[in-house]
Protein backbone atom coordinates (compact mmCIF):
# COMPACT_ATOMS: atom_id res chain seq x y z
CA UNK A 1 0.00 0.00 0.00
CA UNK A 2 1.01 3.51 -0.49
CA UNK A 3 1.96 6.00 2.23
CA UNK A 4 -0.41 9.02 2.04
CA UNK A 5 1.52 11.27 3.79
CA UNK A 6 4.76 10.57 1.46
CA UNK A 7 2.08 10.70 -1.64
CA UNK A 8 1.07 14.25 0.12
CA UNK A 9 4.68 15.38 0.27
CA UNK A 10 6.32 14.86 -3.32
CA UNK A 11 4.94 17.58 -4.65
CA UNK A 12 6.15 19.77 -1.95
CA UNK A 13 9.61 18.37 -2.57
CA UNK A 14 9.47 18.70 -6.41
CA UNK A 15 7.99 22.43 -5.81
CA UNK A 16 10.98 23.02 -3.93
CA UNK A 17 13.79 20.84 -6.33
CA UNK A 18 12.60 22.92 -9.05
CA UNK A 19 12.78 26.29 -7.15
CA UNK A 20 16.67 25.01 -6.15
CA UNK A 21 17.25 24.85 -9.87
CA UNK A 22 15.81 27.94 -10.69
CA UNK A 23 17.84 29.39 -8.46
CA UNK A 24 21.17 27.58 -9.25
CA UNK A 25 20.05 28.48 -13.31
CA UNK A 26 19.82 32.41 -11.85
CA UNK A 27 23.43 32.25 -9.91
CA UNK A 28 25.00 30.18 -13.04
CA UNK A 29 23.67 33.20 -15.21
CA UNK A 30 24.51 35.70 -12.67
CA UNK A 31 28.34 34.60 -12.49
CA UNK A 32 28.45 34.57 -16.71
CA UNK A 33 27.05 38.17 -16.60
CA UNK A 34 29.77 38.78 -13.72
CA UNK A 35 32.78 37.30 -15.88
CA UNK A 36 31.59 38.81 -18.92
CA UNK A 37 31.77 42.35 -17.15
CA UNK A 38 35.03 41.56 -16.16
CA UNK A 39 37.04 40.28 -19.23
CA UNK A 40 35.20 43.76 -20.13
CA UNK A 41 36.69 45.73 -17.75
CA UNK A 42 39.88 43.95 -18.11
CA UNK A 43 40.43 44.40 -21.86
CA UNK A 44 39.48 48.26 -20.96
CA UNK A 45 42.13 48.56 -18.51
CA UNK A 46 44.93 46.93 -20.86
CA UNK A 47 43.90 49.07 -24.03
CA UNK A 48 44.24 52.11 -21.17
CA UNK A 49 47.98 50.76 -20.38
CA UNK A 50 48.78 50.11 -23.75
CA UNK A 51 47.97 53.85 -24.85
CA UNK A 52 49.35 55.19 -21.33
CA UNK A 53 52.81 53.46 -22.73
CA UNK A 54 52.31 54.78 -26.10
CA UNK A 55 51.84 58.17 -24.69
CA UNK A 56 54.40 57.94 -22.59
CA UNK A 57 57.03 56.54 -25.14
CA UNK A 58 55.89 59.03 -27.62
CA UNK A 59 56.04 62.29 -25.35
CA UNK A 60 60.36 60.60 -24.15
CA UNK A 61 60.70 60.68 -27.85
CA UNK A 62 59.15 64.17 -28.47
CA UNK A 63 61.62 65.38 -25.68
CA UNK A 64 64.17 63.70 -26.59
CA UNK A 65 64.36 64.99 -29.89
CA UNK A 66 63.88 68.24 -28.64
CA UNK A 67 66.77 68.16 -26.34
CA UNK A 68 68.87 66.76 -29.36
CA UNK A 69 67.84 70.06 -31.63
CA UNK A 70 69.28 72.14 -28.59
CA UNK A 71 72.46 70.04 -28.88
CA UNK A 72 75.27 71.62 -31.13
CA UNK A 73 76.15 69.76 -34.24
CA UNK A 74 79.72 68.41 -33.71
CA UNK A 75 82.24 69.64 -36.85
CA UNK A 76 83.20 67.64 -39.84
CA UNK A 77 85.73 65.22 -39.48
CA UNK A 78 88.49 64.77 -42.23
CA UNK A 79 91.50 63.20 -40.15
CA UNK A 80 93.97 64.95 -41.31
CA UNK A 81 94.47 66.58 -37.86
CA UNK A 82 95.45 64.05 -35.51
CA UNK A 83 95.75 65.88 -32.65
CA UNK A 84 91.48 66.27 -33.32
CA UNK A 85 90.53 62.76 -32.96
CA UNK A 86 90.03 62.66 -29.14
CA UNK A 87 88.24 66.34 -29.59
CA UNK A 88 85.96 64.81 -32.48
CA UNK A 89 85.24 61.69 -30.74
CA UNK A 90 83.73 63.10 -27.72
CA UNK A 91 81.68 65.84 -29.49
CA UNK A 92 80.07 63.33 -31.86
CA UNK A 93 79.61 60.80 -28.73
CA UNK A 94 77.63 63.81 -26.78
CA UNK A 95 75.70 64.07 -30.03
CA UNK A 96 74.43 60.50 -30.65
CA UNK A 97 74.29 59.08 -27.64
CA UNK A 98 70.41 60.10 -26.85
CA UNK A 99 69.45 59.87 -30.12
CA UNK A 100 66.16 57.57 -30.12
CA UNK A 101 67.67 54.90 -32.59
CA UNK A 102 69.56 52.00 -32.50
CA UNK A 103 73.31 51.14 -32.14
CA UNK A 104 74.06 51.27 -35.53
CA UNK A 105 71.68 53.68 -36.51
CA UNK A 106 74.07 56.17 -33.86
CA UNK A 107 76.82 55.14 -35.76
CA UNK A 108 76.00 55.67 -39.25
CA UNK A 109 74.81 59.18 -38.11
CA UNK A 110 78.26 59.75 -36.85
CA UNK A 111 79.91 58.82 -40.07
CA UNK A 112 78.23 61.04 -41.74
CA UNK A 113 79.80 63.62 -40.36
CA UNK A 114 83.02 62.45 -42.31
CA UNK A 115 85.15 64.39 -44.45
CA UNK A 116 88.21 63.78 -47.31
CA UNK A 117 90.13 61.18 -45.59
CA UNK A 118 87.69 59.63 -43.17
CA UNK A 119 85.07 59.51 -45.89
CA UNK A 120 86.82 57.96 -48.25
CA UNK A 121 88.00 55.16 -45.68
CA UNK A 122 84.31 54.58 -44.08
CA UNK A 123 83.34 54.33 -47.91
CA UNK A 124 85.98 51.71 -48.08
CA UNK A 125 85.05 50.00 -45.11
CA UNK A 126 81.57 49.53 -46.49
CA UNK A 127 82.81 47.45 -49.50
CA UNK A 128 85.03 45.65 -47.72
CA UNK A 129 82.46 44.21 -45.18
CA UNK A 130 78.95 44.75 -47.33
CA UNK A 131 76.40 42.83 -44.63
CA UNK A 132 75.79 44.12 -41.12
CA UNK A 133 76.66 40.75 -39.51
CA UNK A 134 80.35 40.93 -40.55
CA UNK A 135 80.36 44.57 -40.30
CA UNK A 136 83.45 45.86 -37.66
CA UNK A 137 81.95 48.84 -36.40
CA UNK A 138 78.76 48.00 -35.41
CA UNK A 139 78.80 49.61 -31.77
CA UNK A 140 80.09 52.93 -30.26
CA UNK A 141 83.46 50.87 -29.02
CA UNK A 142 84.31 49.35 -32.04
CA UNK A 143 83.70 52.45 -33.63
CA UNK A 144 85.86 54.71 -32.15
CA UNK A 145 88.48 51.96 -31.89
CA UNK A 146 88.66 51.90 -35.78
CA UNK A 147 88.83 55.63 -35.73
CA UNK A 148 91.90 56.16 -33.09
CA UNK A 149 93.94 53.25 -34.97
CA UNK A 150 92.92 55.10 -38.70
CA UNK A 151 93.62 58.62 -38.01
CA UNK A 152 95.49 59.04 -34.74
CA UNK A 153 99.36 58.92 -34.58
CA UNK A 154 100.82 56.04 -33.81
CA UNK A 155 103.46 57.71 -31.28
CA UNK A 156 100.56 60.38 -30.27
CA UNK A 157 100.14 58.31 -26.69
CA UNK A 158 103.81 58.21 -26.36
CA UNK A 159 104.49 62.03 -26.90
CA UNK A 160 101.23 62.83 -24.69
CA UNK A 161 102.57 60.48 -21.74
CA UNK A 162 106.47 61.83 -22.19
CA UNK A 163 104.75 64.91 -21.67
CA UNK A 164 102.77 64.28 -18.75
CA UNK A 165 105.98 62.88 -16.88
CA UNK A 166 107.32 66.67 -17.47
CA UNK A 167 104.67 68.66 -16.43
CA UNK A 168 105.20 70.16 -13.41
CA UNK A 169 102.91 73.14 -11.73
CA UNK A 170 105.00 76.75 -12.19
CA UNK A 171 102.18 78.97 -12.23
CA UNK A 172 98.76 78.63 -10.34
CA UNK A 173 97.01 75.02 -9.87
CA UNK A 174 94.00 75.99 -11.98
CA UNK A 175 96.65 76.53 -15.11
CA UNK A 176 98.25 73.34 -14.08
CA UNK A 177 94.63 71.74 -13.74
CA UNK A 178 93.90 72.88 -17.47
CA UNK A 179 97.33 71.88 -18.77
CA UNK A 180 97.11 68.05 -17.28
CA UNK A 181 93.33 67.71 -18.30
CA UNK A 182 95.02 68.34 -21.74
CA UNK A 183 97.75 66.03 -21.61
CA UNK A 184 95.40 63.35 -19.78
CA UNK A 185 92.79 63.45 -22.35
CA UNK A 186 95.32 63.03 -25.16
CA UNK A 187 96.06 59.35 -23.22
CA UNK A 188 93.22 56.83 -24.14
CA UNK A 189 92.94 54.03 -21.44
CA UNK A 190 94.64 55.74 -19.09
CA UNK A 191 93.88 54.46 -15.37
CA UNK A 192 92.44 56.50 -12.29
CA UNK A 193 95.26 55.58 -9.97
CA UNK A 194 97.70 56.87 -12.77
CA UNK A 195 96.03 59.94 -13.26
CA UNK A 196 95.88 60.63 -9.93
CA UNK A 197 99.40 60.20 -8.71
CA UNK A 198 101.18 62.01 -11.80
CA UNK A 199 98.73 65.07 -10.56
CA UNK A 200 100.41 65.13 -6.90
CA UNK A 201 103.63 64.47 -7.94
CA UNK A 202 103.39 67.75 -10.42
CA UNK A 203 102.27 70.35 -7.61
CA UNK A 204 104.42 72.41 -5.91
CA UNK A 205 106.00 71.31 -2.96
CA UNK A 206 104.32 73.71 -0.74
CA UNK A 207 100.51 72.39 -2.09
CA UNK A 208 101.68 68.92 -2.74
CA UNK A 209 102.06 68.37 1.08
CA UNK A 210 98.61 70.11 1.88
CA UNK A 211 96.92 67.40 -0.28
CA UNK A 212 98.87 64.36 0.95
CA UNK A 213 97.75 64.44 3.76
CA UNK A 214 94.40 65.66 3.16
CA UNK A 215 91.06 62.84 3.71
CA UNK A 216 90.57 62.90 -0.64
CA UNK A 217 90.45 59.61 -2.59
CA UNK A 218 88.97 61.26 -6.07
CA UNK A 219 90.88 62.79 -8.63
CA UNK A 220 88.62 65.79 -8.47
CA UNK A 221 88.54 66.24 -4.80
CA UNK A 222 92.75 65.98 -4.75
CA UNK A 223 92.25 69.41 -7.65
CA UNK A 224 89.49 70.69 -5.19
CA UNK A 225 92.16 70.95 -2.34
CA UNK A 226 95.25 71.67 -4.90
CA UNK A 227 93.49 74.77 -5.76
CA UNK A 228 91.85 75.72 -2.81
CA UNK A 229 95.21 75.28 -1.05
CA UNK A 230 97.16 77.62 -3.37
CA UNK A 231 94.29 80.50 -2.99
CA UNK A 232 95.20 80.32 0.92
CA UNK A 233 99.19 80.96 0.18
CA UNK A 234 98.37 83.23 -2.82
CA UNK A 235 95.91 84.92 -0.32
CA UNK A 236 98.84 84.95 2.67
CA UNK A 237 101.12 86.39 0.49
CA UNK A 238 98.97 89.03 -0.40
CA UNK A 239 98.63 89.84 2.97
CA UNK A 240 101.93 89.58 4.34
CA UNK A 241 102.93 91.91 1.55
CA UNK A 242 100.49 94.78 2.28
CA UNK A 243 101.53 94.59 5.93
CA UNK A 244 105.15 94.74 5.14
CA UNK A 245 105.73 96.27 1.82
CA UNK A 246 109.11 96.42 0.18
CA UNK A 247 110.21 99.43 -1.29
CA UNK A 248 112.28 99.45 -4.21
CA UNK A 249 115.91 101.19 -4.44
CA UNK A 250 115.94 104.26 -5.56
CA UNK A 251 119.34 105.13 -7.59
CA UNK A 252 120.69 108.16 -6.23
CA UNK A 253 119.62 111.74 -7.41
CA UNK A 254 122.26 114.36 -9.04
CA UNK A 255 123.77 116.43 -6.62
CA UNK A 256 122.49 119.95 -6.90
CA UNK A 257 125.46 122.74 -7.69
CA UNK A 258 126.69 124.29 -5.47
CA UNK A 259 126.99 128.09 -5.28
CA UNK A 260 130.59 130.07 -6.34
CA UNK A 261 131.24 133.16 -4.62
CA UNK A 262 132.08 135.66 -7.32
CA UNK A 263 135.48 136.95 -8.31
CA UNK A 264 136.64 139.33 -5.72
CA UNK A 265 133.93 139.31 -3.23
CA UNK A 266 134.96 138.13 0.30
CA UNK A 267 134.29 134.61 1.22
CA UNK A 268 135.66 131.40 1.37
CA UNK A 269 137.87 129.72 -0.06
CA UNK A 270 136.61 127.26 -2.49
CA UNK A 271 138.70 123.88 -1.21
CA UNK A 272 137.28 125.40 2.63
CA UNK A 273 134.08 122.65 2.62
CA UNK A 274 133.06 123.30 6.22
CA UNK A 275 133.09 127.02 5.51
CA UNK A 276 131.25 126.87 2.48
CA UNK A 277 127.62 127.70 2.03
CA UNK A 278 125.22 126.52 -0.44
CA UNK A 279 122.73 129.00 -2.05
CA UNK A 280 119.66 129.14 -0.55
CA UNK A 281 117.25 125.64 -1.48
CA UNK A 282 114.62 126.40 -3.63
CA UNK A 283 110.84 124.72 -3.62
CA UNK A 284 112.32 122.65 -6.35
CA UNK A 285 114.95 121.58 -4.62
CA UNK A 286 113.39 120.93 -1.32
CA UNK A 287 110.34 118.43 -2.63
CA UNK A 288 113.24 117.00 -4.33
CA UNK A 289 115.25 116.27 -1.38
CA UNK A 290 111.99 115.36 0.54
CA UNK A 291 111.34 112.57 -2.08
CA UNK A 292 114.84 111.22 -1.64
CA UNK A 293 115.23 111.64 2.55
CA UNK A 294 117.88 113.91 2.04
CA UNK A 295 119.59 116.29 3.72
CA UNK A 296 118.35 120.19 3.64
CA UNK A 297 121.69 121.60 4.92
CA UNK A 298 124.36 119.68 2.57
CA UNK A 299 121.94 118.43 0.17
CA UNK A 300 122.84 114.82 -0.14
CA UNK A 301 121.21 111.44 0.78
CA UNK A 302 121.55 108.84 3.77
CA UNK A 303 120.78 111.69 6.36
CA UNK A 304 118.81 114.27 7.66
CA UNK A 305 119.26 117.58 8.57
CA UNK A 306 119.91 117.14 12.35
CA UNK A 307 122.34 114.23 11.40
CA UNK A 308 124.40 116.27 9.12
CA UNK A 309 128.40 115.92 9.49
CA UNK A 310 128.83 119.58 8.52
CA UNK A 311 126.38 120.77 11.63
CA UNK A 312 122.64 120.38 13.33
CA UNK A 313 119.69 122.38 12.59
CA UNK A 314 117.77 123.20 9.39
CA UNK A 315 118.96 125.02 6.56
CA UNK A 316 116.76 128.35 5.46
Amino acid sequence: MTNPDASSAQPTLERQVAMLQEQLRQLTAAKASAEQKLQAQLHEVMVAKDTAEQTFQTLAESVRASHHKLLAKPPRFSGDDQAEVEDWLFAILQYIQDMPTSPAGKIRVAASFFDGSAALWWRSLNQEYPTPEVFPCRTWETFSAHVRENFKATDSVRNARDELAALQQTTTVRDYIKEFRRVTIQIHGISHDEKLDRFVRGLKAEVRKVVITGNVKTLEEHMELAARQDNNLQWSRRLQHQQYPRYAPRPPAPQPAMARPAPGAAGPMPMDVDAMHLAPITDEEREHLRRIRGCFRCRKPGHTQYYCPQGNGPQQ
